[in-house]
């Protein structure tokens, strides 16, 4: 019986998610359940249903057209399929593109175990040729006037940092759950952010593991939404600022001049995108497990 699960969502090409489960199920060592939420269509080409479970969903349904046009925005809708189905302690998130290097999980659990009030661990995310030096630990939000999410180098963990990237992390299952794991309703880009913010909102602690390596090979292919990125990104800006004690308020000079210097490349819709989320607010995830208590209160 193990007591942690790692989730893979099967998104985008097949390839790249058959690679990353082998590194998945290679490095791990039977200490952990392999997850892998994909549509109900979803082809096990190499026969791993003895070794991972794949839970299937009906995404057709869920998304309509959206999730084949533009695949990876069903990961945060999948990740939670996957988050509500396991009994597992904690569980890790890892994309495709992504590949587990040994002895990833040689301390994530006795680091869970021994700090209870730790709900996140980001270990360090290395390029492909894996030179050190470009090593990356977490998303974060540098100093500005709009949101601008980045890789937080190694040697700069903690300075504007924000928790775990989609790429890979670490979570406690409770501590997801809690406050409604991966919120489906905003952009899945800024979903990792959102997160986050929300776990240590809620008193939660996110931590880095040095130990627990990741190699990134693809990022998945970003075709976004626009308006929704900028509308979405300048709310969590805004959130972040307040948080820290600053404003937050929006300064349409700097708008308009990003704007006319990126004429032609959709910047008519990310300016109306970030004055939307200068005055608007993130919706809520569908679901928590408060909610699902006072759910059951209720009943009874």
């Amino acid at each position: 019986m193990t007591q942690f699960a790692i989730i893979v969502p099967a998104i985008g090409d097949q390839q790249v998610v058959d690679d990353t489960l082998v590194s998945v199920l290679e490095n791990c060592d039977g200490r952990a359940r392999v997850l892998v939420p994909c549509d109900a269509d979803y082809e096990d080409r190499y026969d791993l249903s003895d070794e991972v479970d794949f839970h299937r969903c009906d995404l057709a349904r869920e998304l309509g057209n959206a999730w084949k046009q533009r695949p990876f925005l069903a990961w945060t809708s999948l990740a939670n399929e996957a988050l509500y189905a396991t009994q597992d302690a904690y569980v890790a998130l890892i994309l495709p593109g992504v590949s587990m290097l040994p002895g990833s999980m040689d301390t994530v659990v006795e680091v869970f175990d021994s700090k209870p009030e730790t709900a996140s661990l980001s270990p360090v995310l290395l390029p492909a040729d894996l030179d050190d030096s470009d090593a990356t630990v977490a998303v974060a939000i540098p100093s500005g006037t709009r949101v601008a999410v980045s890789q937080s180098q190694l040697d700069q963990f903690g300075s504007n940092m924000i928790g775990a990237s989609m790429m890979s992390g670490f979570f406690r299952t409770s501590a997801l759950l809690d406050v409604g794991g991966w919120n489906t309703a905003i952009h899945p880009l800024v979903a990792d952010v959102d997160l986050n913010m929300r776990l240590t909102e809620a008193g939660y602690e996110i931590h880095q593991t040095p130990f627990s390596r990741m190699m990134i090979n693809s990022v998945p292919d970003l075709d976004f939404d626009r308006y929704r990125l900028a509308r979405d990104s300048q709310i969590i800006y805004r959130q972040n600022q307040r948080s820290r004690g600053y404003s937050a308020a929006l300064r349409p000079t700097r708008v308009i001049r990003e704007m006319l210097s990126n004429i032609g490349s959709g910047s008519i819709a990310t300016m109306a995108g970030r004055i939307a989320g200068a005055y608007g607010s993130l919706p809520s995830p569908a679901r928590t497990s408060r909610q699902d208590h006072s759910t059951l209160k209720r009943a009874a």
